[in-house]
């Protein structure tokens, strides 16, 4: 069982990270990108040819997250997706910028 200074300090410490949560999230407004979508683009940008289940393991959220954010970045026209040559099970994700086009 935890002590009441351990639950003040696990609550400040939820209370940080939310707060830079809402500020990156402010940030990436003016991209219209949430600052998960950033950070999954910037996993694909330094990786290229990144699978999904390669960027689930990188940025540690579940597949169905992933999905949903590789989803949007391709509806945002940020990213496009190709199978494999050699294993048409495996989706290739691929970045639509370039790392040249400072993007934050």
């Amino acid at each position: 069982m935890i002590d009441q200074a351990q639950f003040r300090i696990a609550s400040l410490l939820v209370k940080i990270g939310n707060a830079v949560t809402y500020y990156r999230n402010r940030k990436m407004e003016y991209l219209d990108l949430t600052s998960v979508q950033s950070d999954v683009l910037i996993d694909i940008l330094r990786n290229p040819g990144i699978t999904a289940s390669e960027i689930k393991e990188h940025i540690q959220l579940s597949q169905s997250t992933v999905a949903g954010i590789i989803a949007r970045l391709e509806s945002k026209n940020l990213i496009s997706k190709k199978f494999d040559e050699n294993d048409a099970r495996k989706v290739i994700i691929l970045s639509t910028v370039s790392m040249r086009k400072r993007i934050i």
